[in-house]
């Protein structure tokens, strides 16, 4: 009992912390914004909000029976399904901004919103299929009956490894297109495309060891601690995708302006003090390779001035006027990747 009391508590948390996550960034980001990333993470915060909601009511109500559990695991699997189908959309629009396709965007743009009835058909087909589910000390879950049952389980886990499979091949091609980019865009990408397979197999590694392996009998706990880690999968990826954004810079320029206004209020200048303005030049060592670094870059800006150029014209209209279906900022960020509608 002592076991299953902090393991309630656990998931409890851990839910609640993904849930509050999802709905901030929900708050500060809009979904129809003329920007495509924050469109992804709105929908990518509303599909982990409702898993995290979903897995509170599954551990505070009561419900009993086949019937009322596999209600409950529907919206938790479904909301899981819409969120891995999200990433993989968002690891696709990294893949199409650093490689220029604007057809492949504006046909993301428009299929964004059949993430959800494809992850929910998928969840039901899995939910209601030959597959029973009853209500343990703490909440529902699956049960085997049969070997039908552990074949959808795998082909489950199998479906949701060929998500992570493409959603990794997305993320290698956008890294290979910036091997010539400034260091700071390398490093923009490089941050996203290694935290997705860490929280990818943080969240889902050990529910799916335990559907693969039939670790049912012996090790409950493997559950109970895959329950904690997926319920945290919501909070690790508003951290993971907001702060790898620009909009995280824009927030925590924000806060600090606050933070400065306020000691600003609170400590008053001397008087004849206000319009000094300290102008102190300080330098540094430079390395060679910074040096060599510094003017490959201003060689490479020079070199693909006229490929942006051209780009550009293609989101323009005949007068020279924005395109009204989309355009791309120079700058290879996709947070700035807009969409005309």
């Amino acid at each position: 009992m002592q076991v299953d009391f902090f393991f309630f508590h656990l998931i409890l948390w851990a839910n609640v912390s993904s849930l509050v996550a999802g709905l901030w960034l929900m708050l500060y980001l809009r979904a129809s914004g003329k920007h495509l990333l924050p469109r992804l993470l709105w929908h990518l915060s509303l599909a982990d909000s409702l898993v995290a909601v979903t897995v509170c009511a599954n551990l505070l109500t009561g419900l009993q029976g086949n019937v009322e559990c596999k209600f409950v695991l529907s919206f938790i699997v479904g909301g899981l399904w819409v969120s891995i189908l999200v990433q993989t959309y968002i690891a696709a629009a990294y893949m199409c901004i650093y490689c220029r396709f604007l057809k492949t965007l504006h046909f993301l743009n428009g299929t964004l919103c059949v993430a959800w009835p494809v992850g929910l058909t998928i969840a039901a087909f899995f939910v209601f299929s030959e597959r029973c589910a009853e209500r343990d000390n703490m909440l529902c879950k699956f049960v085997v009956t049969g070997n039908r049952s552990q074949v959808y389980e795998r082909v489950e886990v199998v479906m949701r490894f060929v998500c992570f499979v493409a959603s990794l091949a997305f993320y290698t091609t956008a890294l290979f297109r910036v091997r010539h980019f400034p260091a700071s865009v390398r490093r923009f990408v490089q941050r996203t495309a290694i935290s997705y397979p860490i929280i990818f197999f943080v969240t889902y590694g050990p529910i799916a060891l335990y559907l693969t392996f039939e670790l049912r009998s012996n090790a409950t706990e493997v559950f109970y601690v895959g329950m904690c880690l997926e319920g945290l999968n919501g909070l690790l990826n508003t951290l993971a995708y907001f702060v790898n954004s620009r909009y995280a810079v824009h927030f925590w320029s924000k806060f600090l302006r606050r933070l400065q206004e306020g000691d600003a209020a609170v400590i008053p200048v001397p008087s004849g003090m206000q319009n000094i303005v300290s102008f102190h030049v300080g330098f540094a060592l430079a390395s060679e390779s910074e040096v060599t670094m510094f003017s490959s870059n201003q060689s490479f800006h020079s070199a693909t001035a006229d490929q942006d150029n051209i780009f550009k014209q293609e989101c323009m209209m005949s007068d020279g006027s924005e395109s009204p279906e989309m355009c791309i900022d120079s700058f290879p960020d996709p947070s700035s990747f807009v969409v005309r509608r």
